[in-house]
């Protein structure tokens, strides 16, 4: 498949915002809500859904509902290798990063239920 300017452009796009490689960072690992990556990140929620929608027009995050939750992860290779190109290159960079274990840590550590209930949002 032909990659045109405008797909060229929303992949960019999606890979030049600090807290958005911090949300492909992130999901790289595991699947992950807006709740978890808003407290992974530091960020309110709506400028974590902001984010997503950057990287989901880019092509680069899918999302699955699973009950009343929305699961977000790196996409599926798509049939545009652009986007396959971008994550590959980001994947084998981070990987050879031996100082992010604490993210890392952290990062398995998040639990939505643990997190709303924190907020007031959840009280089961």
């Amino acid at each position: 498949m032909v990659v045109g300017t405008s797909d060229l452009a929303a992949v960019l796009k999606a890979v030049a915002d600090e807290s958005r490689l911090g949300i492909l960072r992130a999901l790289m690992h595991r699947s992950l809500c807006v709740c978890e990556l808003a407290e992974f990140l530091g960020l309110a929620m709506s400028t974590v859904s902001e984010h997503l929608k950057v990287l989901s027009e880019g092509g680069l995050v899918e999302s699955r509902k699973s009950g009343t939750w929305v699961d977000y992860s790196l996409a599926k290779p798509p049939e545009d290798y652009l986007t396959w190109d971008v994550l590959e290159l980001l994947k084998r960079r981070w990987r050879a990063d031996t100082g992010w274990s604490e993210g890392l840590r952290r990062l398995h550590e998040l639990d939505r239920r643990k997190i709303l209930s924190k907020n007031g949002v959840y009280s089961h």
